[in-house]
Formats: C-alpha cells, sequence, structure tokens
C-alpha cells in the first residue's frame, strides 16, 4: 500500500548542471517507492528549461539508472498558479481563460503589429510581453465600467 502521505510537495535547492539531474532523479525514485505510479510534478522556470531537464533527466533514469520517466511532468510556475486557480469554482458561466492562453494571445498580437509605436518598437523584448500582460491583469481588477471604457479608448473615443 503507497505511503501517500509521504509524497506531498517538498521544495528542493540544488546547484544547476548535474546536481540538479542528479536530486530530481533521487527524488523521482525516492517517491516511486513508495508508489511506483504517483504523478511527479516538477516545477521549472521556462518552457526551455523544462526541454533540456526532461531530456538530462530521460538520460539519467532510462539509460544510467534503468527506470523511467514515467508520469512525470514538467510546469512552469504560471501553469502551476493557472491550475490552482482552474481548480476552484469562481461561480461565472464563463471559463476563465488560463494565463498561459492569455500570454499566447498577448505574444501574437503584439507580433502582428504593422504601425511602429512603442509597443511594436520593442516587440522582440521579453519583458514587453510581461508589461502588457501585468497592465491587462491589473485592468481585470477594476469595477465593471473598466471594459467598456477600455473598448472606448481603442476606438480613439473618450
Amino acid at each position: 500500500m503507497p505511503d501517500n502521505l509521504s509524497n506531498r510537495a517538498r521544495f528542493l535547492e540544488t546547484a544547476n548542471g548535474a546536481p540538479l539531474v542528479a536530486t530530481v532523479a533521487d527524488e523521482v525514485l525516492r517517491i516511486r517507492r513508495n508508489d511506483p505510479f504517483s504523478r511527479v510534478v516538477v516545477v521549472v522556470p521556462s518552457y526551455f528549461s523544462a526541454f533540456f531537464l526532461r531530456r538530462a533527466l530521460t538520460d539519467e533514469l532510462c539509460v544510467k539508472r534503468g527506470a523511467s520517466l514515467f508520469n512525470v511532468e514538467f510546469m512552469r510556475i504560471e501553469e502551476v498558479a493557472d491550475r490552482l486557480f482552474d481548480a476552484t469554482s469562481t461561480g461565472s458561466e464563463k471559463p476563465s481563460m488560463s494565463r498561459l492562453i492569455a500570454s499566447e494571445l498577448i505574444y501574437n498580437a503584439i507580433a502582428g503589429l504593422k504601425s511602429t509605436g512603442p509597443i511594436s518598437d520593442h516587440a522582440e523584448n521579453e519583458s514587453t510581453l510581461d508589461a502588457v500582460q501585468h497592465t491587462l491583469r491589473e485592468l481585470e481588477l477594476l469595477d465593471d465600467g473598466a471594459e467598456d471604457g477600455l473598448l472606448r479608448l481603442t476606438r480613439g473615443s473618450r
């Protein structure tokens, strides 16, 4: 019988590179000793780090240690927040848009800008996407009339 109490979230701090891969591999194996099919979520800072860590863990676990990477998921902290947020009921009829989808929509809108201006001049800068997304999140916190005000501003009227 699996010991579910031992499979709680834990935070580990380790150096990057080989020590990180070895530490994560050790933790996956330790968790699998208690429950071979349990889900393991590894929180990473970016898509690229998830990509490279998955490759390194595949080599470490599958090739060197003869284990598997079954049911190991890599998530960015934003995705963890989205899952936690989406798991709570909002009482709204409209499903909420995840920050990941919103980020993708904003990125595509910025990439598709034809006219020059303060946003298009900095479209390649990663902080531009963050700033626009942060601004939109702040605007969501405004009262219900904010949406109408934004629509009027985008149409050129006050």
